[in-house]
């Protein structure tokens, strides 16, 4: 694995270099739509994490990078991560592997909720690969097809009311703390009064 050093951008009025007129607007619509598709892959994770009890440390859509020892930058336009030492606590080790397999199969059943972006959960993918291997599964397929379903079910409860509102939420602040996270759930869910 390479030496990453992490870079977090500020939004800049237009990029070095963006195009203006027809080019521009069409460049800065794109960009919209993927900060929008970006905020519901990541508040699905932010979702299902909080109603499994998944200590989360927050969500982010602020586009990074991060530049490798070879001088590669590799773009990022959103995450979510989670305070392991919490969860090692709280979830016995299988425990814990499974309720990661169904917070990574969010990012699947977000991403197939939006046309032609089914590639943007390759990273939910291999982690859910990862998972099934350190859980000793042998029917991989069915091990994804389990957490998919699962993750669904979460996301889809209410009319998928408690997802829309953490979108909504992630959209409009760019970050949010697992803090955070949990209110938004708990007030989607109606259990935090306002």
């Amino acid at each position: 694995m390479e030496d990453t050093q992490k870079v977090q951008f500020t939004a800049l009025p237009r990029p070095v270099g963006m195009p203006s007129g027809a080019l521009g607007r069409q460049l800065k619509k794109y960009a919209a739509l993927q900060l929008s598709q970006t905020a519901r892959h990541e508040a699905a994770h932010g979702t299902v994490a909080a109603l499994l009890e998944v200590p989360l440390r927050g969500i982010d859509i602020r586009p990074s990078a991060a530049v490798t020892s070879t001088g590669l930058v590799e773009l990022s336009f959103g995450v979510a991560w989670y305070d392991v030492e919490k969860a090692e606590a709280q979830f016995s080790p299988t425990a814990l592997l499974s309720a990661m397999a169904t917070v990574a199969a969010a990012g699947l059943v977000a991403e197939s909720t939006i046309p032609g972006t089914e590639d943007g959960a390759q990273d939910d993918r291999a982690s859910l690969f990862n998972y099934a291997r350190c859980l000793h599964v042998q029917d991989v397929d069915e091990f994804l097809e389990e957490h998919r379903a699962k993750a669904s079910a979460l996301l889809n409860a209410d009319d998928a009311r408690i997802w829309m509102h953490l979108t909504h939420a992630l959209k409009l602040a760019k970050h949010l703390t697992g803090k955070q996270v949990a209110q938004v759930v708990a007030r989607a869910r109606g259990t935090l009064a306002l």
